[in-house]
């Protein structure tokens, strides 16, 4: 069938658009507003199967492209979230482990100053080859659920240069081999500051990360 984005109205859920991709699209994030002050309302990010892309949807029974980018070792584009500052992008590939383009579990940098020309301005790769899965951004972290790896906390003061800081792994006794066991999401928005962690087999997850501590 047509693969798309269809853009609905929750109070006519029939009346619709669509944007054509190249793949089948699994998410889509809106962009609301940039560090500069700019609104750019009806921009979305979107992740394509074999791309990660920007569609304008200003419009929204017309959706236009706007901008395309690639990286090395491509499998599948499964998931991406954005800084605070919507300056960055960080975006994992749910396959490039488990096909081996990716020696470990990596995670992808774009800098999308520029929607219509969004750069890969590098990437970070974790200390096993477990498949990655979900993350989200807030404030100067971020927070990976990364399958057999467990949950893994960056911090991304310096955005185009992660530091893994932290980690609690869910699935500790069968080593961290790429695929699709562990878990597979970590949500970080609570007040509380709790990270709720799903495990695929193993259940939920309540965790506190602390501050990053020097130890002298």
């Amino acid at each position: 069938g047509r693969r798309a984005l269809r853009l609905c109205r929750s109070a006519d859920p029939p009346t619709r658009a669509f944007a054509a991709g190249s793949a089948a699209t699994l998410a889509a994030m809106a962009l609301l507003g940039l560090s500069d002050g700019s609104m750019m309302n009806g921009r979305f990010a979107l992740l394509f199967g074999i791309l990660f892309g920007l569609v304008m949807v200003a419009d929204k029974e017309a959706p236009a492209p706007v901008g395309t980018a690639t990286y090395p070792g491509l499998a599948y584009v499964h998931q991406c979230w954005r800084t605070d500052d919507q300056r960055y992008y960080y975006l994992d590939d749910e396959l490039d482990e488990l096909v081996g383009t990716a020696p470990a579990t990596r995670t992808f940098i774009f800098d999308v100053a520029e929607l219509d020309d969004p750069i890969l301005v590098g990437s970070v790769d974790g200390p096993s080859g477990a498949t990655d899965h979900n993350l989200y951004v807030k404030g100067d972290r971020m927070y990976q659920a990364n399958y057999q790896a467990g949950f893994r906390l960056f911090d991304i003061s310096d955005p185009e240069a992660p530091v893994e800081i932290g980690w609690f792994d869910t699935t500790p006794y069968e080593g961290d081999p790429p695929g699709f066991v562990g878990a597979w999401t970590a949500y970080p928005y609570f007040e509380s500051g709790t990270v709720v962690v799903t495990s695929m087999y193993e259940g939920v997850f309540l965790l506190r990360p602390g501050p990053r501590r020097l130890i002298p």
